[in-house]
């Protein structure tokens, strides 16, 4: 049976109400953040230090600043002359009430060249896996283990597909990388984060830790030619700088903070920091005398520094960050730290991520271009099923699927 919209309606309804009557406690908790932010800006070393210091380091996810908190430089003049390039990926993933098992690994790259001699470059690659090293990821063979070892090895899920998918992402990256001219300002893109997000708790640490190894040498690959890469995640949900507020500054202490004691509904308890997220302390949701204001078209925030044990293992290409009013939005830009850095470098970056933006409608360009030709969709889904079943049946290969799989076919009662 199809969604009873009826039904849901008065939910709807319900949960717009509720919605409406949290935006005064909203706003007050956005506003008290902004206030923390100007107070304590020239105390960015105090708050990292402290944030290191905190026994809660090994699981806040708190941004260490690298800048003062109330920094905010608009992008500087773009180039006449630039090039672009971006990599993406989609995927099919194994059906196991299909007719035989496989997925598919599609990655497209753009390359773009701004002013003099402009051009444009497209790609799309297909790449189709289904024998037993494909289905199954087998541990590789380190140096200094016994010969009575032997490698572990795993079935390919949706997870460790998605990873496989990132790899592949990043490393034709690195092979497009190899054909920006050289001289030119350049810049390379990946939506998403910077790094691989991997597990990291379970049996088969062994597999994130090993295909962070191979993400990790394309990033090298890339460092090595001098051509900065960064992450750029859309509308991000991250809470980095919230944390770093309650960590660095407050220090989670609710019963001694003279706001949080005034939220006195029960729906407002805890630490007014808790449910917000980093981009509420740049965008329009207040724009009040008094109170630091949005980030304006261009303009970037501070640089913060990702404190994630996560990275530890990156090297120079350990994720830095800064968010970005893209003119449509708060983007999160993410930067290797090789980049952070060199001030030239970073003003390089925020220049030209802004000028794709500006392309782009609020969002880069050349990542548009380079999702149009990774995309799978479900048509191309069906047709690729279709060639797999034909192929299969011409060699005379009998092919059953599962009655779940046939029972959608047909409608009965």
């Amino acid at each position: 049976m199809s969604l009873d919209i009826v039904a849901v309606a008065s939910q709807v309804r319900q949960m717009g109400e509720d919605i409406a009557s949290a935006q005064s406690d909203f706003r007050d908790c956005v506003r008290w953040a902004r206030l923390l932010m100007q107070k304590n800006s020239t105390r960015y070393h105090e708050i990292s230090a402290a944030i290191r210091q905190s026994k809660e380091t090994r699981t806040a996810r708190a941004a260490l600043p690298m800048e003062p908190l109330a920094k905010r430089p608009a992008a500087p003049p773009c180039p006449e002359s630039y090039v672009v390039g971006a990599a993406d990926g989609s995927q099919a993933e194994p059906d196991r009430h299909g007719h035989v098992a496989y997925y598919l690994i599609n990655t497209g790259s753009a390359l773009i060249r701004y002013g003099a001699d402009a051009a444009a470059s497209f790609r799309s690659i297909p790449r189709l896996f289904y024998r037993h090293e494909d289905l199954n990821i087998a541990e590789e063979r380190q140096a200094d283990w016994p010969d009575t070892r032997q490698p572990r090895e795993t079935q390919v899920d949706a997870e460790i597909l998605a990873m496989k998918r990132s790899v592949a992402e990043i490393e034709d990256l690195a092979r497009l990388a190899q054909n920006v001219p050289a001289g030119m300002p350049a810049l390379l893109l990946i939506d998403g984060t910077l790094t691989l997000f991997a597990k990291s708790t379970g049996e088969d640490t062994w597999v994130s830790e090993q295909l962070i190894r191979q993400y990790r040498a394309a990033l090298d690959v890339i460092k090595d030619m001098g051509l900065p890469v960064v992450g750029f995640i859309s509308r991000s949900n991250a809470t980095w700088v919230m944390d770093m507020l309650q960590v660095g500054i407050c220090r989670r202490q609710t019963e001694s903070c003279a706001f949080c004691r005034t939220r006195s509904h029960e729906e407002s308890s805890g630490c007014a920091l808790a449910s917000l997220r980093d981009r509420f302390l740049y965008d329009g949701t207040l724009n009040e005398p008094d109170v630091p204001p949005p980030l304006q078209p261009g303009e970037r925030s501070s640089l913060f520094r990702l404190s994630s044990s996560l990275y530890k293992d990156y090297g120079d290409n350990e994720p830095a960050m800064f968010y970005l009013n893209s003119g449509r939005e708060i983007a999160q830009v993410q930067v290797p730290m090789w980049v952070a850095r060199t001030p030239a470098r970073l003003e390089s970056v925020h220049t030209l991520v802004y000028a794709q933006c500006l392309n782009g409608g609020g969002y880069p360009t050349v990542l548009t271009r380079s999702h149009e030709q990774a995309i799978v969709t479900m048509a191309d889904r069906e047709m690729l099923d279709a060639l797999v079943l034909a192929q299969l049946t011409k060699l005379g290969i009998r092919v059953p699927v599962s009655e779940k799989a046939r029972s959608k076919q047909v409608r009965g009662i």
